[in-house]
């Protein structure tokens, strides 16, 4: 039963059964019907949920005639009702159906809708079927919640938590369309992917039958397939071939790259085609006819898809092969042209209507050929960045396009048989038009029509001229197709118009009979040819600059280019070798070097050479100034880049430009948008990508080439690097020559310029061209004092040149001048080498740049001196091209070298940037950890050493000894200087000699003092020699280790030089990896380092090895022979074998030594142990220049310490007896202080150093100190000796914790934990690791196991002594509760722990924290309180009871805090920050700024404070500042919502409108639609008088916050504005009904009322606005009278009119309206007054006119006839409207 027509009478079902469809936002696949159709369901019983049918209203007769599956909708209701009478859908669903807003349709009821058995279905893309797996249950329970009926074919959304995917249905049963119900099969398939073959048949999964397009009952003979597909050839290397016998000529399934093939003379001509020539279409023509008929079921093809820029001969190859079907006499083709740019503008239905008669054309004329022309104008592709706002068209019709092309394939005729119906489109490009377009068998072949060779565009210009009628010789069209680059077919047939335009009127000025005319046609010659030529731009070459000018004040050519020689031919290479010998070029195999980077300080002649180059060669340009690239759209950045590509590559052969290039490609990873990363992935995708660049050179100029990324300088992309620098005294004189080249001299100037240029040291290229233009200037000024009407060119004076001279400044000053060449890029691929000045310092990026000979000669002091390996160029060389010390390590080489002033090398450093402190060996930990909680970042820094050892040697590297001391404070200075400019932290240079340490404690450096043990040669003949030397002890003790390996078996050999193959190499690496793996788990060094250094080092290499009886490796250790000492490295093995270490690593190396004769051997740091084996302490020297004061005095109070600890250590031994240390004297241990316990067990340890006990106790205390690298040290020795060491490990543990080496740690915790499970404190020390590691998971588990552990013990303690909870357990379980954020469990725990130890430091800190997050704030401030009576120190606690006082309301009390907090530490952003909140609190705003100016200076980066600042200048009424400290503050947060509209609302003050609503609209999107930013662009757009817009966004304010008076009050003036007086008063009603005394409101309300003439209300508002609001508000007191006088109520309206007139007198309406109330009262002589003094006061003629007139009626009234008559009169005069008076 059908309701709608059962239950409404006829008018009324047609009027309700036709709906408009209406969109909502709604998460369901349920629509809402109009309330009258819902009435007349209920009366009928319709069943819930009800499935509706919905077809369009209106059905053309069209294709949607003939597919009733496609035309109709099924939906389904369950009882919802729509606001107003349309039927609601919900917006997704719509969309998805193509269900338009507006769209008219007929609703029919389907009550007996069968219930789904099974439904199968498959997600739309892989991200659906993504989503549908990860949420697969949560789909099934509710998919009846957002679904209600299913059809086969259709796709239908779900929503997932709040996520969007789209089902499509593929097969329903029991029929095609079901409802879904409870208990129905859901099957869900994974989406088939496309695959092509013989009889593929229908792809996706689609019924064919469904998709075919009938015929409308003719009868149509099987097709034939003309054209069809070989599909053996079917490859991306095959061709097609076009030009067969039929219509599958036009597509393909796959396409070859395009290429030329012959078309025949009888078709071309028309298109200026000749026979034989060649046309730019497919790659091959093999001349086979491929033809394949419908008997072997093969799919049809897809369409064709052409494309080219405008003007390559799209559509006229398109018209082209029409013609060649329509006139086959195999085919005779039907042709239907579809031009797509005449129906772009259309609406959807009415496009769709447009089209759907050449769609049944084309079927009802087969065979056809369908050609859609511009296609890319009806269905455009998606658009990005600011176009996507403007897209023309929604997907609806593309989709609508797609389905008609799918019919046109098929033919519903018993068998799926292809139609012949061919499809050919034009585009500008695949990618403009729609996606859905592009899909397989659709326009899937696309055929790129590329610009033509120079034979193409000779046998084009040829064709069109032949064509015309005339003719021309050969030589000349083929000089001029070979100049014509760039130019398509478009551009030629131009051409070829414009030269037969003037040969015309060549040959009719020179033969006005038209005699030639009869001798065959137009003779086109060469001058025609360039006078055609002559001002005309290819269509490719819009927006490219062509040749550069040769007139005017740029350069001409490369003679106007003065010095830079280098440069210059550079670039003549770069741009004129390409196209001068083009085919030589073109024959070369190798791609040529087309990226140019020019560098060097500004105003050195970079953009000056450039255009100088575009001159001289006249290559057609495109110029791009770094930042215009730039879009704050998401990928209009990249999309402007490819287009400037394009845009060259079109115009080719061409030069592109880019100034100021460091503007767009920075390095990556610095900007926090991430919108330069992308510009210079995508420079280098179009420097170097696949397709390449053909035609197109790169020029690209920058003065900060260290911004650039180092990608873009690699081979293949910008590759030639020409340094532009200062110029020199010649090329001054050059540079000054080229510019007075086209000025006129006087004579005697020419040699006061190069005198000027010669002396001017320090001036750029542009400081010599204002220089000149100074001179110019005075001589043009000395012309017009001599005569104004002189003609001649002013000559330049030798006077004018001097006094040029005398004012000119160069405006680079010596240091910015030095810096600047400093971060030039110091590439060794510079074609022009910097000039090198006297006394220079350089840096260098690689140890390559030096030559190893010069370098060398500074480490050995020119061969006088110490060799020492670690500071040779091989070494340093080996590890940077092995990859261990580079930048991605934290090791970025910045090597210092001083020169003379002829480029010699006097001496060098080596230097390192680093951004860590590994491979050092001078630990710098804990000044790293001072330095962050001074907040001051400690890296990167600057270092100097041989990285990964800690050698000792010389540092700074001298190569001439007797000039040493000087060039040694040189170096330094230049250090420090380079330290400064790079404004690092620090600068070190570690393990330097006794002389390098003192000369630069000299030069401010601190200095450090170190302990290693060295052995010393005694001169020893042999190894028992220096055994004899030793105490019969050690003597004894070393014999047996040596005696213990000896018997093991292992064979020990010494390896050097050769001796050392590939293959012992890589197992000393594996030593080595096994070293690393155990004790730091990092490898500094990697298996290509160790090979170089055998390659280039061998020879100093000591190898001692360790081997099984078989040959097979088992250890090594690695020694570098210096040539006053052997320097023992690294170390490793595979297998155990006790003192085997101790063998290799020290007796090998001292026997070694002894045999080659070297004064010591150093081992390496550190090591007590070496003792024992006759090394002796020896003492290392290290320098470090710390910037920072206050860094600077806590390191010195640091080394301090330090030293005298040392100083102890050495003498320990006197002081105390070794017995107390090792006879545990418990009493000393307790009561020693810490330095007295280290030096005793230290000299403790150097005659023992197996006693254990003493490096315990030595470990503790150095640990206690804060000496966290020596106690690890210490631990690593107790763990090695004693591998059970429970507390060892723990202490190690807690040492590695300090140094911030969180993995190592927590493995030591755990090693305890093993050992000991019960350990408390390793659990939660363990537990704290992970929490800094932001594990918080695990360490959950580790506090709650720790607590548990806890617990037991607690109770077991109290059991036997009732003592009280451990302080540090309840602590910890605080602690525990705080990071899970439970403060109030928190808060007891830190209070019992106080129980147990009121004045626990920590305890009362984290408690008052705790109870800061729980808002109790008093007792907040009471702990911090507390904590400060304990430290009273302690600026965090100052901070943190600093706000809580602030928000007690305690703000001067705050205020005290945070300057206390701020006296302890200075450079804290917060402190500073708050202070000044505090301040803005009282309205102190000028303290306020100060203060947050503090903050920024601190922290540059300090959003809120640039907030607050902003905030506080507002208050003072600098808008201007505050707008751009908004502007800073969202540079750095751009998501803050409240900047934007803050920021907004002071340029709406400042009248700045545009920028105001731009900023209220990024506020409403970055907070989600916020009330108060809408208002305010609200009412700024109702300022504007766009009323519409305004009334949406008061709409939007009041749905968000509908109880805000305010909002609701602006929408209703907003109606009030367009004239809706009821919506109006609604507002208002509703906005008292919120406030219900708000004055304002009230007023608003009265003025509608007012308009709407209901005065009796009007007055009451207006009265009750009065009582309300400013009892004496003269306007509101107006317009109550006025009201009150329209009803009648005089007597009232008098007495506002004298509220009025009390206040302002001369108030003339009020006068005049009073004046009316008196006479309305017959009161006529006080009316007469009150006219009389309006005539009096006012000047407006309308109100004079009314007074007269008023005052006549008066004087009526009194009998004075003849005075009302004169006033009558008068306002006669004044007003001739004023007909009452006659």
């Amino acid at each position: 039963m059908e309701f709608l027509e059962a239950i409404m009478s006829c008018g009324e079902a047609d009027r309700l059964s036709q709906l408009a469809v209406s969109h909502i936002a709604e998460k369901s696949c349920w629509v809402a019907l109009p309330s009258a159709l819902i009435a007349r369901l209920l009366q009928a019983q319709a069943p819930l949920p009800l499935v509706l049918e919905l077809c369009p209203a209106a059905m053309p007769g069209s294709l949607a005639k003939r597919r009733d599956d496609t035309a109709v909708w099924h939906v389904a209701w369950a009882g919802a009702a729509a606001v107003g009478q349309a039927l609601e859908v919900p917006a997704a669903l719509a969309r998805r159906q193509s269900l338009t807003e507006g769209m008219l349709v007929s609703v029919r009821a389907l009550p007996d809708t069968p219930a789904a058995q099974s439904v199968c279905v498959e997600p739309d893309s892989t991200d659906d079927w993504e989503q549908l797996e990860l949420n697969a249950g949560y789909v099934e329970e509710q998919l009846l919640n957002q679904v209600g009926v299913v059809r086969a074919g259709q796709a239908f959304p779900v929503w997932v938590r709040g996520a969007q995917l789209f089902l499509r249905v593929t097969s329903t049963a029991p029929a095609p369309v079901v409802r879904l119900v409870p208990g129905a099969e859901l099957a869900v398939a994974p989406r088939p992917r496309l695959r092509a073959g013989i009889g593929g048949g229908q792809q996706g999964g689609q019924d064919a039958d469904s998709r075919a397009l009938k015929a409308g009952g003719a009868a149509v003979a099987p097709p034939v397939w003309l054209r069809a597909l070989d599909w053996e050839a079917v490859e991306a290397s095959k061709p097609l071939r076009l030009g067969g016998s039929g219509l599958g000529v036009l597509a393909d399934a796959a396409v070859a790259p395009a290429c030329w093939v012959g078309i025949g003379a009888g078709t071309a001509s028309a298109h200026g085609l000749a026979a034989g020539d060649f046309v730019h279409l497919v790659r091959d023509c093999d001349g086979r006819d491929l033809m394949l008929r419908v008997r072997l079921q093969a799919p049809p093809p897809g369409g064709l898809l052409i494309c080219g820029a405008a003007g390559s001969g799209k559509s006229g190859l398109a018209a082209l092969v029409a013609d060649m079907l329509a006139k086959d006499p195999h085919c005779h083709a039907h042709v239907v042209w579809v031009a797509c740019g005449s129906i772009q503008a259309e609406p959807l239905s009415q496009a769709q209507r447009k089209m759907e008669p050449l769609l049944r054309e084309a079927v009802d004329c087969m065979p056809s050929l369908l050609v859609l022309d511009d296609l890319h104008l009806l269905c455009p592709g998606d658009a990005e960045g600011p176009e996507a706002a403007a897209a023309p068209r929604s997907p609806a019709l593309a989709e609508w396009l797609a389905d008609a092309l799918d019919e046109l394939r098929f033919l519903q005729h018993g068998a799926h048989l292809p139609l012949p119906v061919a499809v050919c489109a034009t585009a500008s490009a695949p990618a403009d038009i729609a996606p859905v377009l592009r899909a397989a068998e659709r326009l899937d072949c696309c055929l790129e029509l590329a610009a033509p060779g120079a034979p193409e565009r000779a046998a084009l210009l040829t064709a069109r001229l032949r064509e015309r009628g005339a003719s021309c010789a050969n030589e000349d069209i083929l000089i001029l197709a070979t100049d014509a680059e760039g130019y398509d077919a478009g551009d030629l047939s131009l051409l070829v118009d414009r030269a037969l335009h003037a040969a015309l009127r060549r040959q009719l000025a020179a033969t006005p009979d038209r005699t030639w005319l009869s001798k065959g046609g137009l003779e086109v010659s060469a001058d025609d040819l360039a006078e055609g030529r002559r001002g005309f731009a290819p269509a490719a070459s819009w927006g490219v600059a062509g040749p550069a000018a040769s007139a005017g004040a740029g350069p001409r050519g490369w003679e106007d280019v003065g010095g830079m020689p280098g440069v210059i031919d550079a670039l003549r290479e770069a741009l004129a070798l390409p196209t001068r010998f083009a085919r030589l070029c073109a024959r070369a195999p190798l791609r040529l070097r087309t990226g140019v980077l020019l560098y060097g300080p500004p105003g050195c002649g970079k953009t000056h050479a450039v255009a100088a180059a575009l001159a001289a060669t006249g290559m057609r340009y495109v110029s791009v100034k770094g930042p215009e690239l730039l879009n704050k759209y998401i990928g209009a950045s990249e999309a402007a880049v490819r287009d400037v590509f394009r845009r060259a590559a079109a115009a080719a052969p061409c030069v592109l430009f880019f100034d100021e290039f460091d503007a767009i490609a920075p390095q990556r990873g610095h900007d926090s948008t991430g919108v330069t990363d992308r510009v210079v992935n995508q420079l280098l995708t179009e420097l170097d990508g696949v397709e390449g660049l053909k035609g197109v050179v790169v020029l690209a100029a920058t003065s900060r080439p260290d911004l650039l990324d180092a990608a873009l300088l690699r081979p293949g992309r910008l590759d030639r690097l020409l340094y532009c620098g200062m110029p020199s005294a010649r090329e001054r004189i050059q540079i000054v020559r080229a510019l007075a080249a086209r000025q006129p001299l006087a004579p005697g100037a020419s040699a006061a310029l190069d005198t000027a240029a010669r002396e001017a040291d320090g001036f750029s290229g542009a400081d010599l061209g204002a220089l000149l233009a100074d001179a110019q200037l005075a001589a043009v000024h000395a012309a017009l004092e001599r005569s104004p009407q002189e003609e001649a060119a002013p000559q330049i004076s030798t006077r004018q040149v001097a006094a040029a001279v005398a004012a000119a400044r160069p405006s680079i000053t010596p240091s910015e001048r030095q810096r600047l060449e400093a971060v030039q890029c110091p590439s060794t691929a510079c074609e022009t080498p910097k000039t090198l000045t006297p006394g220079l310092d350089e840096l260098i990026a690689s140890i390559e740049q030096v030559s190893e000979e010069e370098w060398d000669a500074c480490a050995t002091q020119g061969g006088h001196g110490e060799t020492n390996p670690f500071v040779l160029h091989s070494f340093l060389h080996a590890l940077e091209a092995s990859r261990s010390a580079v930048k991605e390590e934290g090791w970025l080489p910045q090597h210092v070298l001083l020169q003379d002033d002829l480029g010699r090398l006097l001496a060098c450093c080596p230097l390192y940037l680093k951004s860590h402190s590994q491979g050092e060996y001078v630990f710098d930990h804990s000044w790293a950890q001072s330095a962050y909680h001074m907040g001051i970042r400690y890296y990167p820094k600057l270092q100097s050493c041989s990285p990964f050892s800690p050698v000792t040697g010389a540092r700074l590297l001298v190569r001439d000894p007797s000039n040493a001391p000087a060039l040694t404070v040189a170096l330094a200075r230049t250090l420090q200087q380079v330290a400064d400019e790079y404004k690092v932290s620090s600068l070190h240079i570690t393990f330097n000699t006794e002389e390098e340490w003192r000369a630069l404690e000299g030069e401010g450096f601190l200095s450090r003092i170190g302990l290693q043990y060295h052995w010393v040669n005694r001169d020893y003949a042999s190894f028992e020699d220096f055994l004899a030397a030793l105490k019969q002890s050690k003597r004894k003790s070393i014999r047996q280790e040596r005696k213990s390996v000896s018997a093991s078996g292992l064979v020990l050999r010494r390896l050097s030089g050769c001796e050392i193959t590939p293959k012992i190499w890589e197992a000393f690496y594996r030593f080595y990896r096994n070293t690393t793996d155990a004790k730091w788990g990092q490898a500094y060094l990697t298996r290509d380092f160790f090979h170089r250094l055998g390659e280039t080092m061998g020879d100093r290499v000591v190898l001692a090895t360790a081997a099984e009886a078989d040959g097979t490796p088992v250890a090594g250790a690695l020694n570098l022979r210096g040539s006053h000492a052997l320097f023992g490295r690294n170390w490793g093995c595979t297998r155990e074998v006790k003192h085997l270490h101790f063998e290799l690593c020290y007796y090998q190396a001292l026997d070694a030594a002894i045999q080659l004769k070297l004064p010591r051997v150093e081992a390496g740091a550190q090591g007590e142990h070496k003792i024992q084996r006759g090394y002796l302490p020896s003492k290392t020297y290290s320098s470090h220049y710390i910037r920072d004061p206050m860094l600077r005095g806590a390191v010195a109070n640091f080394l301090r310490r330090e030293r005298a600890q040392l100083s102890g250590a050495q003498h320990g031994g006197d002081d105390l007896h070794a017995r107390s240390v090792v006879g545990r004297n418990k009493y000393f241990v307790r009561n020693a202080d810490s330095d007295s316990l280290i030096a005793a067990c230290t000299a403790k340890l150097s005659q023992e150093p197996h006693n254990t006990f003493a490096l315990l106790i030595r470990a503790s205390e150095l640990l206690k100190t804060g000496q966290y690298a020596a106690a690890c040290s210490d631990y690593d020795l107790v763990v090695d000796r004693e591998p059970a060491h429970v507390d060892a490990h723990f202490q190690r543990g807690v040492a590695l914790a300090n140094l911030e080496q969180l993995d190592v740690a927590i493995a030591a915790y755990s090693r305890a934990i093993e050992l000991d499970p019960g350990h408390v404190r390793a659990l939660y020390a363990r537990a704290s690791c992970r929490n800094r590691k932001a594990d918080f998971a695990l360490a959950n588990e580790d506090y709650v196991e720790a607590l548990k552990l806890d617990d037991a013990k607690r109770s077991m303690r109290l059991r036997r002594s009732g003592h009280v909870a451990n302080d540090d357990a309840a602590h910890a379980r605080g602690f525990a509760l705080r990071k899970r954020g439970d403060f109030l469990g928190a808060v007891a725990q830190y209070s019992a722990a106080l129980e147990a130890q009121p004045s626990h430091f920590k305890a009362l800190f984290n408690r008052a924290f705790s109870y800061d997050k729980l808002g109790q704030w008093a007792k907040a401030e009471a702990d911090y309180t507390k904590v400060l009576q304990v430290a009273p120190r302690s600026s965090f606690a100052l901070y943190n009871r600093g706000i809580t006082r602030d928000r007690l309301g305690n703000y001067s009390g705050a205020v005290q805090d945070f300057s206390a907090a701020i006296m302890l530490d200075n450079k804290n952003a917060d402190f500073y920050h708050n202070r000044g909140f505090s301040q803005r609190k009282q309205g102190r705003f000028e303290a306020a700024v100060s203060d947050y100016s503090a903050a920024i200076r601190c922290n540059p980066r300090h959003c809120r404070a640039y907030y607050n600042r902003a905030f506080a200048n507002d208050r003072l009424g600098q808008f201007d500042l505050a707008v751009g400290d908004y502007s800073k503050a969202l540079q750095l947060d751009d998501r803050n919502a409240t900047a934007y509209h803050n920021r907004g609302a002071l340029l709406e003050r400042l009248g700045r409108a545009e920028e105001a609503l731009s900023d209220y609209t990024r506020a409403i999107q970055n907070d989600g639609g916020a009330a108060l930013s809408l208002n305010a662009r609200g009412l700024l757009l109702e300022r504007l008088g766009k009323l519409a817009e305004a009334a949406t966004d008061f709409d939007a304010a009041v749905s968000l916050e509908p109880t805000s008076a305010a909002f609701v009050r602006n929408r209703g003036l907003c109606h009030r504005a367009c004239g809706e007086m009821e919506a109006a008063i609604a507002c208002f009603t509703r906005a008292l009904q919120l406030a219900p005394n708000d004055s304002a409101t009230l007023a608003s309300r009265g003025y509608a009322y007012r308009k709407l003439r209901e005065f009796g209300r009007a007055a009451a508002d207006y009265e009750r606005a009065l009582a309300t609001g400013n009892p004496r508000a003269p306007q509101l007191h107006i317009n109550r009278a006025y009201c009150l006088a329209k009803v009648g109520r005089y007597s009232e309206a008098l007495q506002s009119y004298n509220v009025v007139l009390q206040a302002d007198p001369t108030n003339t309406n009020a006068l005049h309206n009073r004046g009316i109330s008196y006479d309305k009262l017959g009161r006529f002589g006080e009316a007469v007054e009150d006219f009389t003094a309006v005539l009096r006061l006012s000047t407006d003629p309308k109100q004079r006119a009314n007074a007269y007139f008023n005052r006549g009626s008066a004087w009526d009234h009194l009998g004075e006839f003849e005075r009302a008559l004169v006033d009558f009169q008068d306002a006669l005069e004044l007003d001739p409207q004023c007909l009452t008076a006659g």
